[in-house]
Order: C-alpha cells, then sequence, then structure tokens
C-alpha cells in the first residue's frame, strides 16, 4: 500500500531535494531502496512509512515527507546507517527533515517533537538528562496527567526523579560545545 501510494508523485521539488541533502550531509541519491535499513529499524513497524520510503520521498523532494510520524520517532539508533550498502545515514536525514517540518509549521507527532525539545534542552542546560521535566513534557503533550502516577510515585520517592538535575562537572565547556556547533549550523544557512 505504502508503495503504491508514492507511485502517485510525478515531479521532483529540487530545492526541498537539495536541503535535505544539505542539512543532513547526506546524498538521498545514494538510497537504491534495499530496505536493509527498514528491515533493522527498531521502530519501523510502529510508524506510518518505513525508513527507505523516506529516503524515497526525500529523493522526490515531496513534501509529503514532512508530514511522516517516522522522522519525529527516529531513535538514531544508527542500525540503517551500519546496514546500509551505500552508508546513508537515514537518522540525518530524518533529523533534517525534521528541521524543515518544524520550520514549515508541520509536527507530525506533537509528543515526539516535545520530548525531543525537552531532551535537547536538559542536555544543553545540564550536560545530562534530567529525568522529571522529559516526563512532565511528555504528560503536558499527551494530556495524559494522571496516568503513570502508579509508576512515577513510587520513582519519585524512591529518588529516580530528583526535583533538581544534576550538571556535568565541566558544564562550561560543553556548553561551549554545543554553542559552537549551534554557530555552525547558523553559519552554513
Amino acid at each position: 500500500m505504502v508503495l503504491g501510494a508514492t507511485a502517485r508523485f510525478k515531479s521532483i521539488d529540487v530545492d526541498l531535494k537539495k536541503e535535505i541533502d544539505r542539512l543532513s550531509g547526506q546524498k538521498v541519491d545514494m538510497c537504491y531502496l534495499c530496505g536493509k535499513c527498514t528491515a533493522g529499524c527498531p521502530v519501523a513497524p510502529y510508524q506510518d512509512i518505513p525508513p527507505h520510503i523516506v529516503l524515497r520521498l526525500a529523493q522526490w523532494g515531496s513534501s509529503k515527507v514532512l508530514e511522516s510520524k517516522m522522522i519525529w520517532n527516529c531513535v538514531a539508533c544508527a542500525t540503517c546507517y551500519t546496514r546500509c550498502p551505500n552508508d546513508v545515514d537515514v537518522a540525518k536525514v530524518c533529523e533534517a527533515i525534521t528541521q524543515i517540518a518544524k520550520r514549515e509549521g508541520i509536527v507530525a507527532d506533537p509528543v515526539a517533537s516535545a520530548l525531543r525539545e525537552k531532551f535537547v534542552e536538559s542536555v544543553k542546560n545540564n550536560g545530562r538528562v534530567h529525568e522529571l521535566p522529559l516526563a512532565m513534557a511528555m504528560k503536558v503533550a499527551t494530556k495524559d496527567y494522571l496516568g503513570d502516577l502508579d509508576v512515577g510515585i513510587p520513582m519519585f520517592f524512591q529518588g529516580k526523579f530528583p526535583l533538581f538535575g544534576h550538571q556535568i562537572k565541566d558544564l562550561n565547556n560543553f556548553q561551549k560545545l554545543f554553542n559552537s556547533k549551534k554557530a555552525k549550523k547558523e553559519g552554513d544557512k
């Protein structure tokens, strides 16, 4: 069904395709749809389209790829990259597409987007993940405020959800790295 649906696209948006290539640092045209990325992807069975179809839509520069939940739910485990005979890093492609989608105001999976933002914010501010804000962001995004209390409350009292996150020892140097990476990205635009 997915493959049949992709056959309907007749034109290529070269600008979108070039932007995906530039942001990801990958050449999506190197993919010849062998499917090895999809075969190894731990989240593929639960997504709307599999990774190799994300690459096909990216090759075509199809705006449909911006609406995919797969791009938001990629866990960047690199299984796809290690299996790819042409060394295409699908996780980098998915990350690039999420950046474009977000800029265009398209967020196919608000929960994944909220978790990603809180995760990056926590790592940037502490040098590591602070679990409590991450769990709170998930609760707000899902609007399931009382679910998991049977698990969350005991975890809180066992110290698994501390009120204040712990910071790494050399946070200033870590943040310099983080900010230099951000400055480089902005300079590439």
